[in-house]
């Protein structure tokens, strides 16, 4: 490509990149707390006349109990010394503290931090008051007294017990799962998984199978898996630095602070769903950058890059959606396999195979390229129809209604997605169509002018997911709803604080 159509390439799709920047940034809010605290004993605002022996919380749905934290600060402002939050006897949906013995009377302010199973941490506060103290003997009148100055000072004790509470737990309140640069990381994680599986696919669909039927010749063929090969342990390689981003995101959000290398992340990475997806995602990159080091990548290579593809499925919705979590679990993971078969693929064989065979000498360059896209096309295709149908099922279980489509954040940031992949779709039955004859009578410059206008939507699609990732399902809130309408606690904030899938 010349230098003057560089240029114009790239001016005319700028505004690609500018939309991507749109997508990552118009959702700044779509972050509703996935789990919902119900209620709580004591009960947010109340007035207590005996000693709470328990601080306890409900929830709408299981907790990750390693990284959960309940702090309770004391009418002075001084945090109690409190035992280890536990299930209580309801499960994992109930999380329980034990109180000191004996507490003074005034306001207490207490501080809670959990995450629900898809990784999604939140986080909230209430406070509530003891009238009176334990050993308090006297009359009625005097207690009486002790309650109305209990009273007068409630609302200046409260103040200062959140205060405490809020410098203890370290927050950092403005980084969350809905935060732009964690929605750039999910982006970025997106991106090196599609390329780094599609480039294993590639390598043994389309290379191997133009090998063995004798559409590339045996020179061809090395130079192609060359440079494929390259491409994809680039992307493998890149994921692992990727991850460590995520994964301090994830710490930010979940602890509202850095706690890389201490007890808290030990926690997060090896008593958490999502902690191991990332070692498995961590450990199938790494496997993925080696194989692809061989000169053959085989069975092996496609094992692998479908195990990492699974990973995907551990830091997301579909492993919160109760008896449903099997088939979307499997839904998202061969739904991220499907994307790198086919747009991860599309992108290897645009930079590296296509390149390459038309760099073949003896005239036969053209010809090399077209049978290199006719090789890839039915894939392509079939790919694509695997796309459409676990995007099918994720959206009917994550959805709920058809009616949920316009009327919920959730299904409106999916119209969005299935807007844009009609585009891509489009382009790609043009490529199907014609890309073969453009590449024959034209040379490579035009397919790979169109290639990239469709890659470019894919990345547009890219960033929509990582806010979809984020955004709670209608399916999960109305299951959160139904739970709380049997007594949620009026008055008790509650503000996601948070993780990408």
């Amino acid at each position: 490509m010349t230098h003057r159509s560089t240029h114009h390439y790239r001016a005319r799709h700028a505004w690609l990149v500018a939309a991507v920047a749109m997508a990552i940034g118009a959702f700044p809010g779509v972050a509703d707390a996935h789990a919902k605290l119900l209620k709580s004993d004591p009960a947010s605002g109340a007035h207590l006349d005996s000693l709470p022996r328990t601080v306890r919380l409900w929830f709408s749905e299981p907790m990750q109990l390693a990284v959960s934290s309940i702090a309770v600060a004391a009418p002075g402002g001084a945090m109690l010394a409190l035992g280890a939050p536990r299930a209580g006897v309801s499960g994992v949906a109930e999380i329980d503290v034990d109180l000191p013995p004996a507490l003074a009377a005034g306001a207490y302010a207490v501080r809670w931090r959990s995450a629900s199973r898809d990784g999604h941490p939140i986080s909230g506060s209430f406070s509530f008051t003891i009238t009176a103290a334990p050993d308090a003997i006297a009359a009625p009148s005097a207690a009486d007294s002790i309650a109305r100055a209990a009273a007068a000072v409630t609302t200046a004790a409260r103040a200062a017990a959140d205060s405490a509470v809020r410098a203890q737990s370290d927050g950092n309140d403005e980084f969350g799962i809905s935060s732009p640069a964690y929605v750039v990381i999910r982006w970025l994680t997106y991106a090196a998984l599609l390329i780094a599986i599609g480039s294993a696919i590639f390598l043994v669909a389309v290379v191997g199978g133009a090998r063995g039927s004798g559409i590339l010749d045996a020179g061809a063929a090395e130079a192609v898996a060359r440079d494929a090969r390259r491409v994809g342990r680039i992307a493998a390689w890149a994921l692992v630095p990727i991850a460590l981003a995520r994964l301090v995101a994830q710490s930010l959000a979940m602890e509202g602070s850095m706690s890389l290398g201490s007890a808290p992340l030990s926690r997060m990475l090896l008593n958490t769903v999502w902690g191991v997806g990332w070692l498995a995602q961590v450990t199938m990159a790494i496997l993925l950058a080696l194989v692809l080091r061989r000169t053959r990548v085989g069975a092996a290579g496609i094992v692998i890059a479908a195990l990492l593809a699974f990973t995907q499925s551990f830091s997301g919705h579909a492993v919160a959606m109760g008896v449903l979590t099997p088939l979307t679990f499997v839904a998202i993971g061969v739904h991220v396999l499907a994307a790198a078969g086919w747009l991860g693929a599309l992108f290897v064989m645009m930079v590296a195979g296509v390149p390459v065979a038309m760099r073949m000498r003896g005239g036969d360059g053209a010809r090399t390229a077209s049978a290199l896209v006719n090789r890839f096309s039915p894939w392509a295709i079939a790919f694509a129809a695997a796309l459409i149908v676990t995007g099918a099922i994720s959206a009917w279980v994550h959805l709920g209604s058809i009616a949920a489509l316009t009327s919920s954040r959730y299904g409106i940031v999916l119209l969005i997605k299935l807007a844009v992949l009609a585009v891509v779709l489009l382009l790609g039955m043009y490529h199907e169509r014609i890309g073969r004859r453009l590449i024959v009578e034209r040379g490579a410059v035009t397919l790979r002018r169109t290639a990239a206008i469709e890659l470019s939507f894919a990345a547009l699609i890219l960033a929509i997911t990582a806010v979809l990732a984020v955004t709670p399902p209608p399916a999960e809130m109305m299951r959160g709803s139904r739970l709380e309408d049997r007594g949620a606690v009026p008055g008790a904030r509650v503000a996601e604080r948070g993780m990408p899938r």
